[in-house]
């Protein structure tokens, strides 16, 4: 997903681009994260992907 805006991720999907600004904004929320990369650099981590 990294570099890919919202209407690209949902094109992906077969989603809206408002549905995967939805999920992206509670993920956000629930890991604390405070932007799009700082959320990105976070699962990485989480994912064991650095």
């Amino acid at each position: 997903m990294d570099g890919m805006t919202y209407k690209q991720v949902g094109d992906r999907l077969f989603i809206s681009a408002k549905t995967v600004e939805h999920h992206m904004a509670r993920m956000r929320q629930r890991l604390g994260a405070t932007s799009r990369a700082d959320l990105l650099a976070q699962l990485r981590t989480l994912l064991g992907r650095d």
